[in-house]
């Protein structure tokens, strides 16, 4: 007997509103990052915040793709953050490795890459 789609991405409710809630993040870091990158005082602070801008959109696009395709479906939850670099990259970081284990393998290494953008652009934001 052929196994019904659903049957074979079933996930836990609570898992799947994680991951929808970490997608939403990114989601709304384009609009947060595009806006701290065109206020931004200083030239290092600007390409920084352009770096992640630049690098979080399509790999937020591949996640999002990849998760739809194993979960069924996604559910936009919207965040609500002051626009604040560090902030939403911590909240990137941390709770990347909160959904990793809930995730299929082509979605971790996704992971793996917006996690390496969010560290590589704090750093980047410490330069003068």
């Amino acid at each position: 007997m052929v196994q019904k789609f659903k049957d074979v991405t079933a996930i836990k409710a609570e898992k799947k509103f994680e991951v929808d809630s970490f997608i939403s993040l990114l989601l709304d870091s384009f609009t947060a990052f595009k806006v701290m990158h065109l206020e931004s005082k200083t030239y290092s602070e600007h390409k920084a915040l352009d770096e992640f801008f630049n690098g979080i959109i399509p790999l937020t696009d591949t996640l999002s793709e990849q998760w739809i395709g194993f979960s069924g479906d996604f559910t936009y939850r919207k965040p609500n953050i002051p626009f604040k670099s560090d902030l939403y990259l911590d909240l990137i970081i941390v709770n990347s490795a909160k959904i990793y284990p809930n995730v299929p393998p082509s979605c971790r290494a996704v992971l793996d890459e917006i996690e390496g953008l969010a560290l590589k652009v704090k750093y980047l934001l410490t330069l003068k």
